[in-house]
């Protein structure tokens, strides 16, 4: 629709982002697909391609950890009420010990949002694995005060989707990586979404970087490594977990994220062939205050926009990604940016966002 390719265009000359990819669905029909600018502006220009992978940062929480979760309580492996003291009874506080899964999944375990945890392990350099960083993580994870009792509020976490990672991995002895092939790649026949692990933050990807450039976005410049990161994964906690994590980490083209949405989509809607359908709307349905592994649209100056209902799940990740999946009304939105190239300090996409998903919906509703 060439009113929508304005609007994209718009954010590029404005500088909101280099390149982006957007998808519109509505009543089981897509209704627009697009691809807009830069995958790279630095070293070198390079136009934006179809099949190139965006870092999707937090939508990893939901596309990947959640989905892993989902898959396991199908199958009875797991379930949402078990304390973590089941697994770490010999660390934190008795507050610590009565945070559930659930409470992880909803971000109300009253862990804090971040930590900058990652600047520890950069002074130790390469000296740790990361089965013993994880450990490391665990242990400061588990001493972290309380900002309220579990269950009471809701603080969203990237320290609670670590610590879900970390048990994930525990209780089935699989790395995070791998059950995501196994719960999530096999099962829906996924192309083009996974995980990029690297050896190290400080070594980074074996291939050459004008290889990558031609199959992934590229995001920032970072200071601390000292290069562009294309292919490797920005967030520095996942980047000393070898790439792998359960708040960030997961690569994909438009496509693939079309394909998983598409997947969440039909199993709430009936579909049993991946995930059973009630345990899909019992996680993302309007039931419960907070979704498991997702956001809802705020009452005001929503990322959401103004026409996505309640009844609507969502969720954003740093590198300038995002996706809203409206159940009532039954339209969604994916959008993935590299609005972090070649810096991250570009918030442009903070007022961007929710007028190009309004524009949208006037557009596509006028139009159908």
């Amino acid at each position: 629709m060439k009113v929508i390719d304005q609007k994209m265009q718009e954010g590029i000359e404005k500088g909101v982002y280099p390149g982006a990819a957007l998808w519109v669905g509505l009543e089981g029909r897509p209704v627009h697909e697009g691809y807009y600018g830069w995958g790279c502006l630095t070293p070198e220009t390079i136009r934006l391609q179809k099949t190139m992978a965006f870092d999707w940062a937090s939508l990893t929480k939901p596309l990947a950890t959640t989905c892993i979760v989902m898959s396991l309580m199908d199958r009875q492996e797991i379930s949402l009420d078990r304390k973590i003291k089941d697994w770490f009874s010999e660390k934190g506080t008795k507050f610590h010990g009565e945070i559930t899964l659930q409470h992880l999944l909803e971000h109300s375990s009253g862990l804090p949002a971040w930590r900058p945890y990652f600047e520890a392990f950069r002074k130790e350099g390469e000296k740790k694995d990361r089965e013993a960083l994880k450990r490391e993580l665990l242990g400061w994870i588990l001493k972290e005060p309380l900002l309220h009792r579990p269950g009471t509020s809701r603080i969203y976490s990237d320290l609670g989707f670590i610590l879900l990672q970390i048990i994930l991995e525990q209780e089935t002895s699989r790395s995070l990586d791998q059950l995501f092939q196994e719960r999530v790649v096999v099962p829906l026949d996924l192309k083009e979404v996974g995980y990029q692990k690297i050896r190290s933050p400080f070594l980074g990807k074996d291939s050459p970087l004008q290889e990558r450039l031609q199959q992934f976005v590229a995001t920032e410049y970072c200071p601390w490594r000292q290069r562009l990161l294309c292919g490797e994964v920005h967030d520095d906690h996942a980047a000393f977990l070898e790439g792998v994590a359960g708040h960030a980490g997961l690569f994909g083209t438009l496509g693939g994220a079309i394909s998983l949405i598409e997947a969440i989509r039909h199993a709430y809607q009936g579909d049993d062939r991946w995930i059973s359908p009630s345990l899909v709307r019992d996680f993302l349905g309007p039931q419960r205050p907070w979704a498991l592994g997702w956001d809802r649209p705020e009452e005001n100056c929503s990322q959401a926009g103004q026409y996505f209902s309640r009844n609507s799940i969502g969720h954003l990740g740093f590198t300038g990604c995002s996706v809203w999946v409206d159940w009532e009304k039954d339209w969604q939105v994916i959008l993935l940016t590299n609005r972090i190239h070649p810096t991250r300090d570009n918030d442009q996409i903070k007022g961007f966002r929710p007028k190009l998903h309004d524009a949208i919906y006037e557009i596509i509703t006028k139009k159908n």
